[in-house]
């Protein structure tokens, strides 16, 4: 049996959230309505969905021998229609995700990344790093890339990049210049949009993220943390005790 994704709209009230299904799914439930949309070719793997609008929405796909078709998809209506982009420029080159950061600011990426200015009207190809897998950008400038090469960072919106500052794996940014960054053995913070990072805490981290511009919370050294002065001091609220 052959599975094939399909992008089905979830219509409820004003709010519209998008999901990749392995198979075909119908199904009605109070309040909410489920339809298939297409045209989209059969036989993709949908690797991402983001929609820096209400109405247009891009799909990132990764095409396989059975299919000529895959790569990126756009709907400016919702999702009712669904148009193919030449991005990316080769079929050859799968695309492994999508991120928006606002209405204008996006990337897509996979074995070539490209980015859009214009909320998706044009791409533009930007450095090849290798297999990307994940891309998130946490300000207009600072994001971060993972993949076979490793963890790299930009800090002018991806048109250049370096290995993560004590290889850090995940951030988190309250605004365009505060924000926090963790390693496997500390937090590091930055005022500076990623520029330089400051050790704040050290200890086994797992996860960090703002609240608020002044309050933080982090799993670390086996412990709920706490910061409420931007990151700057922390402490421990309350064990893990086994959850994850």
């Amino acid at each position: 049996m052959n599975l094939f994704l399909n992008l089905i709209r979830l219509q409820s009230g004003e709010r519209i959230k998008w999901l990749a299904l392995l198979l075909l799914v119908l199904t009605a439930a109070a309040g909410a309505q489920w339809s298939t949309q297409s045209p989209l070719p059969t036989y993709l793997d949908v690797r991402g969905v983001d929609a820096p609008t209400a109405q247009r929405v891009f799909v990132a796909t990764n095409d396989n021998p059975f299919d000529d078709g895959g790569a990126l998809f756009e709907s400016a209506d919702g999702g009712a229609s669904w148009v193919q982009r030449e991005v990316p420029f080769s079929l050859a080159s799968p695309l492994n995700g999508i991120f928006f950061f606002d209405s204008n600011l996006g990337w897509t990426f996979g074995n070539n990344n490209y980015r859009t200015i214009d909320g998706g009207t044009t791409w533009e190809e930007i450095p090849f790093l290798g297999s990307t897998y994940f891309m998130k950008f946490y300000s207009a400038s600072f994001g971060l890339a993972t993949g076979n090469f490793g963890r790299y960072v930009s800090r002018d919106g991806g048109l250049n990049w370096e290995p993560s500052p004590q290889n850090m794996f995940a951030f988190d940014f309250a605004d365009s210049q505060t924000g926090l960054g963790i390693a496997d053995s500390a937090i590091y913070r930055t005022i500076d949009g990623g520029t330089t990072f400051t050790q704040v805490h050290f200890g086994a981290t797992k996860a960090v993220a703002f609240l608020s511009s002044g309050v933080a919370v982090a799993i670390a050294d086996s412990s709920f943390l706490r910061s409420t002065d931007g990151g700057v001091t922390w402490s421990a609220v309350a064990p893990v005790g086994g959850r994850s």
